[in-house]
């Protein structure tokens, strides 16, 4: 499936360009970056934010185990299988072992008008399964292989999968001998889904595509995820990334995700998209090629360098612009042209040279002027503009959108927040 990354708004600069991109490929070439050792990025996300995404992605269809059958091949005792629907599935914190707990509702059978939404609320969560079961109604009660479950299921997380175990189960009415009920009794633990967790994959406008592989972890109002770089051609690191102390930061007001984003993976980010060939971002009426772009951490703030041309003038002068303050904003900006090597020139040709790189020096400060007299004091994230991420993952197409609410830079990168919501591709 074709993906995008963030796409940039109101013609930013391409300094706003290099920022943005690096935030906007959290959630996940030609070296073996996660190996290598660098810092993944870490995003929390909060459960109203989950839901939304998972009931986009519903009903979803399964396949269970069913009632034991006759004999097998073998003389053995058949276990058969059943066709059924995930119709509904919330997010409702962590088990004391740590894993995820989600309540779900599964239906097998022909059931006109499908399942009610038994879990919408707060009760959703807090009711027991018993009293959830008596909700269901009466005419999707079990009967003659048509059927409805609600189920605590828990998220167990093993390099690089997700599997949803169904940990406990409860039907309206007792099943009579015989009849159809692939969740089993109150106590069975059956898996209800296995979902890959690595290659997550993010095709950029510049061409080329970005995989993550991500380890989630569950708290009880958000899953926080852990996402490294894949490289190209090979699977995961062998074990989970490692990370650090809790994150910190709110990310701002009704912001629904949050994350911090090392210096070194984000830079690992821009070197795929502007490190063999040059990003081209359209500035007013010009286009210009931006290419070896890198971030850094520098006196509480952020240096953004790279080599930028402009179509219009085909010079190339090295940017670089700094930022800072608790919400990053633009300090000012600075261009230095790429100039000949005038040296080993005889003296009429480097007279000559040093002509042209007096103008190079000459338009190159102009430019770095003229783009600080028009960006400075604004803040990076409104010139970031709205935010689009979509991408593939499991074999699904996401997509979320939504406005930076916080950017941030310090020591170690960059602290990002946004408040984002599903958008109409998500199946």
């Amino acid at each position: 499936m074709s993906a995008r990354a963030t796409r940039i708004q109101r013609s930013p600069p391409p300094w706003s360009l290099a920022v943005a991109v690096a935030i906007s490929v959290l959630v996940s070439v030609p070296v073996s970056f996660a190996a290598a050792g660098v810092e993944p990025a870490r995003v929390r996300v909060a459960a109203p934010l989950i839901d939304q995404l998972v009931r986009g992605l519903l009903p979803m269809d399964l396949v269970l185990p069913g009632p034991v059958g006759g004999g097998s091949a073998d003389g053995g005792v058949a276990q058969t299988s059943m066709a059924a629907v995930l119709t509904e599935l919330r997010y409702c914190g962590a088990t004391d072992r740590g894993a995820g707990r989600f309540r779900a509702v599964v239906r097998w059978g022909s059931l006109a008008g499908g399942a009610s939404d038994l879990l919408l609320g707060d009760d959703g969560c807090r009711q027991s399964l018993a009293d959830l079961a008596k909700q269901v109604p009466t005419g999707a009660a079990p009967d003659d292989g048509v059927g409805v479950s609600v189920a605590d299921v828990e998220a167990l997380w093993r390099p690089w999968e997700l599997r949803l175990i169904v940990a406990r189960s409860a039907a309206p009415t007792p099943p009579r001998p015989g009849q159809p009920r692939p969740l089993g009794g109150l106590e069975s633990r059956r898996e209800l889904l296995a979902i890959t967790t690595a290659g997550f994959r993010i095709a950029t406008d510049a061409g080329e595509t970005l995989t993550f592989h991500v380890a989630p972890s569950f708290a009880s109002d958000a899953v926080e995820i852990l996402a490294v770089l894949g490289d190209r051609g090979s699977g995961p690191p062998s074990g989970r990334p490692a990370a650090g102390g809790p994150m910190s930061g709110s990310g701002g007001s009704g912001a629904n995700v949050i994350a911090e984003l090392p210096y070194g993976l984000a830079n690992q980010v821009l070197r795929v998209l502007t490190g063999t060939q040059p990003l081209a971002i359209p500035i007013d009426r010009d286009v210009v090629d931006l290419q070896s772009a890198a971030i850094a951490g520098a006196g509480g703030g952020v240096t953004v360098t790279g080599w930028a041309t402009p179509r219009s003038i085909r010079e190339t002068a090295r940017l670089t612009v700094q930022a800072g303050g608790a919400e990053l904003g633009v300090i000012g900006i600075r261009a230095d042209a790429q100039l000949e090597n005038c040296t080993a020139l005889g003296m009429l040709a480097a007279i000559g040279c040093n002509t042209r790189n007096a103008g190079r020096n000459a338009a190159a400060a102009a430019f770095g002027a003229a783009l600080t007299n028009r960006y400075q004091g604004q803040l990076v994230r409104d010139l970031a503009g709205p935010q689009e991420l979509r991408f593939d993952a499991g074999g699904r197409r996401f997509e979320l959108r939504g406005d930076l609410l916080h950017l941030g830079g310090g020591a170690r990168g960059l602290s990002i927040g946004a408040r984002l919501a599903p958008g109409a591709g998500n199946h």
